[in-house]
């Protein structure tokens, strides 16, 4: 099981003292967290390796608390493809057998390490996109520059 958490960090402390000034601050900060998840979900489904679409249909997004969002999936085999792992030779000999794997140059050194990182992408990809849109939030409904 892969999870990315988005989570405004040292953001609560200010939303607290904002929040005084202005009620509207906390549930727009919400959306954007949770919208800015939204963006991470969409991105790591199109950076998921796609073989029948199992891994990107099995991405989604959820609320997790004041101002915190998860992108989750929950496969079994997720982790193994965003952290990597060592294709032995019985492995692509086996998927060799089965047809999964064309026997290639490339494919049947081995050991052979496989990694296709798709959340840590999709994340760092869209933080500084969520940052602004927190800013733009927070500019929008107390002022400022």
């Amino acid at each position: 099981m892969l999870t990315v958490r988005v989570e405004a960090s040292g953001l609560p402390k200010i939303v607290d003292r904002l929040n005084k000034i202005d009620k509207r601050l906390v549930p727009a900060l919400d959306r954007d967290v949770l919208e800015g998840a939204k963006m991470i979900s969409q991105t790591a489904k199109g950076l998921a390796p796609y073989d029948k679409g199992i891994l990107s249909k099995g991405i989604y997004t959820r609320k997790a608390g004041h101002l915190k969002a998860i992108v989750k999936s929950n496969l079994p085999y997720d982790i193994y493809q965003e952290l990597g792992f060592m294709m032995t030779e019985k492995m692509i000999k086996a998927m060799a057998a089965k047809g999964i794997l064309k026997p290639s140059g490339k494919n049947m050194r081995y050991p052979h390490w496989v990694q296709n990182p798709f959340m840590r992408p999709a994340k760092n990809i869209n933080t500084p996109v969520i940052r602004e849109m927190v800013r733009n939030t927070i500019r929008q409904i107390i002022g400022g520059k």
